[in-house]
């Protein structure tokens, strides 16, 4: 089976071992992984975390500068009632080291503690492609023959057989094609930033991203040695949200030969997100076997790029699809396994449990590395996001993560801009927490060697 937790080396669960004792949910996932006794940009995306299990939730759009409404309801089931954003209470399970681990019941709206395994840490140890051991800091690989990212152990690793953990922020391109774009970007790559991630077109409800642009963008970053993760955002929330398209949409705008031209010989140097929060909350069913018609169809047209797929319930997931490893099918469509996921955390994650739980039940469940594509510490009206879990837990499990983001959000959501009108130089309060603060970017972004 291909979705197997992986043995931590004891490096690995010293650390787990350690911040387990900060975060009691953690204990289990200790055990189990180491035999030892966590727009004008408004999207619509999930409801708030609510106090009964069917508490419906809205979330209203603006209209963006670049000429499309974001707007649009959803409907997001309540995160508490011990269903939908909690983990699985695996009440006596017996791990590999013959721990049994007791799934003793959380007090967050009857969420059951996950049991999850974690990942390895940022400066972990796992054997690379070429045989030689190499962690995010470690040292080079003269075996090395990797061509471009590449995930292995649950890990991401780049072009020169080294651990790569995101570090980066959103840059709303496709709403501000008109900006110094190359401005923008080294303003990013000064904040410490190791990756962006590039909102863009196929021109369904937004100016298509060109090729050109499309270059140009990815040269830029490279200039400012930051890894690109493009994505089409005209996907969003389909079939919910006015407007949006179906993933297939998205699957095209990849596979046109002028923008495959554009991504060929880039496999160093950029991830390939399908698309934006393609399933809304009612779609979620569709989320598997959309993107495994999508991940197969990419490889046949010949991107051998490092695919990221966002989670269901516009990117939340709080009805657990891909946390509970509803993902095994879209992993296993991948010929080269060379496939990351991500999760969007807003509203949905206001508590630490449950932020701890998702990590912990993603991580069991899967050898695919997690990202946490798109947080802020909140979502404007809709709610409390608990960033600082958020940032404790992806530093400690060699998690990636993206903040949303640069700049740019619509009134609503203005509390989500890092930068304050695209002025780097006057962060807002979140942008601060993101860059300065504890467990921020500054603070843990190492940049990826592919520059080198």
């Amino acid at each position: 089976m291909p979705f197997t937790m992986r043995r931590r080396t004891s490096s690995e669960c010293t650390l787990l071992n350690s911040f387990s004792r900060q975060l009691p949910l953690l204990v289990s996932a200790a055990a189990l992984a180491c035999g030892d006794p966590g727009e004008t940009l408004s999207e619509g995306q999930g409801g708030s975390a609510g106090a009964s299990g069917s508490t419906a939730g809205t979330s209203g759009g603006a209209t963006g500068s670049g000429g499309g409404s974001l707007g649009g309801s959803s409907s997001g089931a309540s995160a508490a009632g011990g269903s939908s954003s909690g983990g699985t209470n695996a009440g006596g399970v017996t791990s590999s080291g013959g721990v049994t681990a007791g799934g003793t019941t959380a007090s967050q709206g009857g969420t059951p503690n996950a049991l999850g395994g974690a990942a390895a840490s940022q400066g972990g140890t796992t054997t690379s492609s070429g045989g030689m051991t190499s962690g995010s800091g470690g040292g080079g690989n003269p075996s090395c023959t990797a061509t471009g990212f590449y995930v292995k152990d649950g890990s991401l690793y780049d072009v020169k057989c080294k651990e790569f953990v995101l570090r980066g922020v959103n840059y709303p391109y496709t709403w501000y094609a008109t900006r110094n774009s190359a401005q923008d970007l080294a303003a990013i790559a000064a904040t410490g930033a190791n990756a962006v991630r590039l909102v863009l077109s196929s021109g369904q409800r937004w100016t298509k991203t060109t090729a050109n642009d499309l270059t140009s963008l990815i040269n830029t970053a490279k200039l400012n040695k930051l890894v690109s993760i493009v994505e089409v955002h005209d996907t969003t929330g389909y079939s919910e949200q006015s407007g949006s398209v179906a993933l297939s949409n998205a699957t095209n705008y990849w596979k046109a030969t002028d923008i495959m031209a554009a991504l060929m010989g880039q496999e160093a140097y950029v991830i390939l997100n399908i698309a934006n929060e393609p399933n809304g909350n009612n779609t979620s069913t569709d989320w598997a076997p959309s993107h495994v018609a999508a991940v197969q169809a990419l490889r046949t047209a010949g991107l051998n790029h490092t695919l990221m797929v966002d989670a269901p319930n516009w990117g939340q997931d709080w009805q657990g699809t891909m946390r509970g490893g509803g993902g095994a099918s879209i992993w296993n469509a991948d010929t080269k396994k060379n496939l990351v996921f991500s999760v969007h955390m807003y509203d949905v994650y206001g508590s630490s449990s449950t932020v701890t739980t998702y990590f912990n039940t993603f991580l069991m469940n899967y050898e695919a590395p997690l990202v946490v594509g798109e947080f802020a510490a909140d979502h404007g009206t809709a709610g409390d996001v608990d960033e600082a879990t958020i940032m404790a837990l992806s530093e400690s499990l060699g998690v990636g993560y993206l903040g949303w983001s640069w700049a740019g959000n619509s009134a609503d959501l203005a509390t989500l801009d890092i930068a304050t009108n695209f002025n780097s130089a006057s962060l807002t309060t979140w942008g601060n927490r993101l860059i300065n603060g504890e467990n921020g970017i500054k603070a843990t972004s190492k940049p990826c060697t592919c520059f080198n």
